[in-house]
């Protein structure tokens, strides 16, 4: 019985410890994405959290989500995602997907990032770090459409704040 109740502290640990890496990427995200003048627009994890004892499912976070806007530049929105949970996220690898929605920030709503993820998944799933144009169909409109770029890179491959600048923030600016 003690064996297992060290097993399970450690995977709470470990847990703990993952949300709080994820957590300092996306606050170095921030910060050097504030220094090249993109802001924070807003900061949603996964929108369908819950407390319910009958609902394990949703105790735990499967993705987050942070778009940015520069003043400056109206005319797009970046974004990033990161997918923690496969099987609550279409299949879809431990990753984080970058992503510059050309949607003028004043008209953006959060969903744009996820349209343009959810009808470009199959060419993302392999996270080879390219970027590729993709289009959606607005959710408002199934007749109109909107376009962006998009790269995905696996999780695990941000080891450091310097890997984050490079790999992400400084490929995402380059869109």
């Amino acid at each position: 019985m003690n064996n297992k109740k060290e097993n399970l502290q450690a995977a709470i640990d470990y847990v703990k410890t993952f949300y709080k890496e994820v957590s300092q990427m996306v606050v170095d995200t921030i910060e050097l994405m504030a220094e090249k003048e993109w802001k924070p627009k807003e900061t949603e994890s996964y929108a369908n959290l819950s407390y319910a004892l009958d609902n394990p499912d949703k105790w735990m976070c499967s993705y987050l989500y942070k778009n940015f806007k520069n003043e400056k530049i109206e005319e797009h929105t970046l974004g990033i995602i990161v997918f923690f949970d496969e099987d609550k996220n279409k299949k879809f690898p431990m990753s984080i997907v970058c992503v510059k929605v050309n949607v003028n920030h004043r008209m953006y709503n959060k969903w744009h990032i996820f349209r343009l993820w959810e009808e470009n998944i199959e060419k993302l799933k392999e996270l080879t770090g390219n970027i590729i144009d993709v289009d959606a169909e607005k959710f408002e409109d199934a007749n109109l459409r909107f376009t962006g770029k998009m790269f995905s890179l696996p999780l695990t491959d941000i080891t450091s704040k310097e890997d984050l600048e490079t790999k992400v923030v400084n490929k995402l600016l380059s869109c």
